[in-house]
């Protein structure tokens, strides 16, 4: 059988929506009267363009609405070193999301039960709330997932399935997020499937998945088209293709079809809409590279773009254009690194990512540098300490990146810990 997916172009937003369902039978084959419906959005960062268009979860939640009597609940999880409540109040979603009759789920802020998932069995948290809903009641309820249409350095595009890494818990975002990064991502897909996707793609991001503000003109295409699909597979395939990426260039898509989870070959795929008109090959690697005044060493082993060595480097050029930090420091990620290299490090701070690199490296830079300060990150992809640690050597106040009064931050801070918040935040 083929999948289908939808390339609808948008103009009216609400209605554009609607026509996306309809070639799947209409809103009501998946919203049933007595469903509750799960919303999920890409809430990465509060940084504009980096989540899905407020206006389209909006008035997706106002189309529930019509169709249900239960609750519509808009779900996220954001990065770590960030926190979702926060990304709700700067990005306007908590406030369309009431205003339409949804309810915001803050999955960082949720009690949590222990699961396994993938074929290690690997214990993993996961949100009860859904658990009781979209496990153990599946067919009951209905999950939609609502990504945003934006390239990824460690992972080509990212697109449905990526925009599940959303429903872990910060601590399980930690485990494998390096080379097995791409499994780990149809893992949790694997244990949770969408009912239906749709990918916003009022604009489309290149250049990867965190661009400066700064940036953004180079970075930001606007495209005004949604990609859907009751195949998440399938429309993950042809959006990667509206990017300019066949399966066999994006690692995770191509291992969930693989492992039918979905269609991944575009020739099995029923496409309602003409793709022709998208020519254009969407970098995703960071469009500036790491500036002269910072020294950062890439082993020559092990330092995974997944890993260590990506989301490093993508702070540390958020921070240096949109927030005009200082330099004159180290940053060492990976193994394979020669006496040389450490021998010429620049005058200031040294900061070593990653365990591999700890392992290989910390002692040979303790023995060279007894007088330095020394900044170690352990984990593999720990975003909240790479904040504080370029923020601290970059000479950067932490809160002053948010775009919001301080006491307003703070008090929004004080609300999520009171509601239970679990995330690793470089304040706490």
């Amino acid at each position: 059988m083929k999948a289908r997916v939808v390339v609808e172009d948008v103009s009216e937003i609400r209605e554009s929506l609607l026509r996306v369902f309809d070639a799947f039978g209409g809103v009501e084959e998946f919203v049933k009267p007595d469903s509750k419906v799960f919303i999920k959005y890409n809430g990465v960062h509060f940084g504009r363009v980096m989540y899905t268009d407020p206006r389209v979860i909006g008035e997706m939640v106002s189309i529930a609405r019509e169709f249900t009597v239960d609750k519509v609940y808009v779900m996220e999880n954001s990065t770590q070193g960030n926190f979702t409540r926060m990304v709700a109040e700067v990005s306007g979603i908590a406030q369309i999301v009431e205003e339409r009759g949804g309810e915001n789920l803050y999955l960082d802020e949720q009690k949590p039960v222990m699961v396994e998932m993938g074929d290690e069995r690997i214990p993993t948290k996961f949100p009860e709330i859904l658990y009781d809903n979209l496990i153990r009641r599946k067919g009951s309820n209905v999950l939609i997932n609502i990504p945003k249409l934006k390239t990824h350095w460690e992972t080509t595009v990212t697109l449905g399935i990526k925009c599940f890494q959303g429903l872990l818990y910060d601590c399980d975002k930690l485990v494998n997020h390096n080379y097995k990064l791409h499994q780990k991502l149809v893992d949790t897909v694997k244990f949770i499937r969408p009912d239906f996707t749709i990918i916003e793609g009022i604009t489309a991001t290149r250049f990867g998945h965190f661009p400066p503000e700064t940036l953004l003109s180079e970075c930001v295409v606007p495209l005004n088209i949604f990609i859907a699909s009751n195949d998440v597979v399938a429309c993950d395939t042809v959006g990667a293709k509206i990017l300019g990426y066949d399966v066999e260039e994006v690692k995770h898509i191509k291992l969930a079809a693989e492992q039918g989870l979905g269609i991944g070959d575009l020739k099995d795929i029923e496409i309602i809409g003409d793709i022709s008109r998208f020519r254009e090959r969407f970098p995703y690697t960071p469009c500036r590279d790491c500036p002269s005044e910072v020294r950062f060493i890439r082993g020559r082993e092990m330092a995974c773009v997944e890993g260590c060595y990506g989301n490093t480097l993508l702070a540390l050029l958020y921070f240096w254009y949109d927030f005009k930090g200082e330099g004159g420091f180290n940053i060492i990620a990976g193994k394979g690194v020669s006496e040389d290299e450490l021998d010429n490090l620049l005058p200031g701070d040294i900061l070593i990512v990653g365990p591999c690199t700890i392992e290989e490296n910390l002692d040979r830079i303790r023995e060279k540098y007894p007088e330095r300060k020394i900044y170690t990150i352990p984990e593999c992809n720990d975003i909240a300490k790479i904040t504080a640690y370029l923020c601290a050597m970059m000479k950067i106040d932490v809160l002053s990146m948010i775009p919001m009064d301080t006491n307003k931050t703070l008090e929004i801070i004080q609300q999520a810990l009171q509601h239970g918040l679990d995330a690793n935040l470089p304040l706490l």
